[in-house]
């Protein structure tokens, strides 16, 4: 057993390498042999959500302090292992193309027969061969005996920032065979499929992967909406342009759910925002969910210094201010704007957003909001 996955199982609760110091320890740290990718790979395999998708976050930043030359392996890596916890049987495969060798990321099987080509992107820095791509799938076609119309072409990217890679896959001939999924809704979808108390959750999100004709939508309804004796939830005229709303309260509010049971927990908004529109549209979105935070975590955020000490943000102030009808301008401290003006309830607990975010609070924050979500 390697020091990677020692280090693991003894400090499971407080592990804090980063990717690239996982990869550094993993056999000899190059990942050019059998040691160090069987060891990396068994690692991601026995990793809680929370530490994975922490991992998954260090994959495609700008900043210099997360790149490293193997970041894209870990990468490819780490999708694979998401496709495992989806339910696939997974085949990895090669970080470089060889000569005479199908050079696929992966070939994820279902146990309908199905199957998808998984090809990983950290970033639309370089371009991708949708020809060759397309070239892979053929030869597996003929190498593993599979049928054309049950294998697609599945594309996960870590950051798109040009759209590159959506207008090139778009431009192909071979578009209604492929899809394409950012990192990070991949792993909302990983998520949902491990709290999921039913089969019907995790045959969605494997549908979904796969290319089908929407142009008539019955396939669509049955997908989105599959037979169930659930009542249809109230929708929220969301046009609004300001949408930090205190929630509204529907017949399947959290007092139905006290153990967060049947909560779906929403993905992340687009990165691309700003970091207090995302920030905020996140918590908005997951308050919607009926997801709760306990009295106790309530009163953990609203401690001094929370914003730095529990969610690793910049400032160390308060990060929620509990709401007091009987206090008007709550939001405000010594004359300042410290918190979104319109509080946002979870549960029982109101409470006001504090306003005052950066754009390097982000990561922290998905970590923080991916650690907290994967434990309801």
């Amino acid at each position: 057993m390697g020091y990677l996955i020692n280090a693991w199982k003894e400090t499971q609760k407080t592990f804090t390498m980063s990717l690239k110091q996982v990869v550094s320890v993993a056999g000899d740290g190059t990942l050019e042999n059998d040691d160090s990718r069987n060891e990396l790979r068994q690692f991601f395999s026995l990793i809680d959500l929370s530490t994975l998708g922490r991992l998954l976050e260090e994959c495609y930043p700008k900043d210099k302090k997360y790149k490293f030359e193997t970041r894209g392996f870990a990468f490819q890596d780490l999708i694979n292992e998401m496709g495992r916890r989806l339910g696939f049987e997974v085949e990895n495969g090669l970080y470089r193309g060889k000569k005479n060798e199908i050079g696929f990321d992966g070939l994820w099987k279902s146990n309908d027969g199905t199957c998808i080509i998984m090809e990983s992107k950290t970033s639309d820095d370089y371009s991708i061969s949708i020809e060759s791509v397309i070239s892979y799938r053929d030869k597996l076609l003929a190498e593993k005996n599979i049928p054309r119309k049950k294998c697609s072409i599945l594309i996960v990217y870590g950051r798109d920032d040009k759209s590159a890679l959506k207008n090139t896959a778009k431009g192909s001939d071979d578009a209604k065979s492929i899809r394409l999924i950012s990192a990070n809704a991949l792993f909302q979808m990983v998520k949902i499929v491990a709290a999921a108390s039913s089969d019907v959750i995790g045959k969605q999100v494997l549908n979904m992967l796969q290319p089908r004709d929407y142009f008539v939508l019955d396939n669509l309804v049955e997908l989105v909406f599959p037979q169930t004796d659930a009542d249809i939830p109230e929708i929220e005229d969301t046009e609004d342009d300001d949408f930090d709303v205190v929630p509204k309260k529907t017949k399947h509010d959290n007092n139905l759910n006290p153990d967060n049971t049947s909560i779906v927990i929403p993905p992340l908004p687009d990165r691309t925002l700003k970091a207090g529109d995302f920030i905020r549209s996140a918590m908005i979105n997951l308050a919607n969910s009926g997801f709760e935070f306990s009295d106790e975590e309530i009163e953990i955020l609203c401690s001094e210094h929370s914003m730095h000490d529990i969610i690793g943000l910049q400032r160390k102030m308060p990060f929620f201010k509990k709401y007091d009808p009987r206090v008007k301008n709550g939001h405000v401290i010594d004359g300042r704007n410290r918190y979104y003006a319109k509080p946002i309830s979870f549960g029982k607990n109101t409470v006001y957003l504090n306003s005052q975010l950066f754009d390097s609070d982000k990561t922290p924050f998905v970590n923080w909001y991916i650690s907290i979500t994967s434990k309801k």
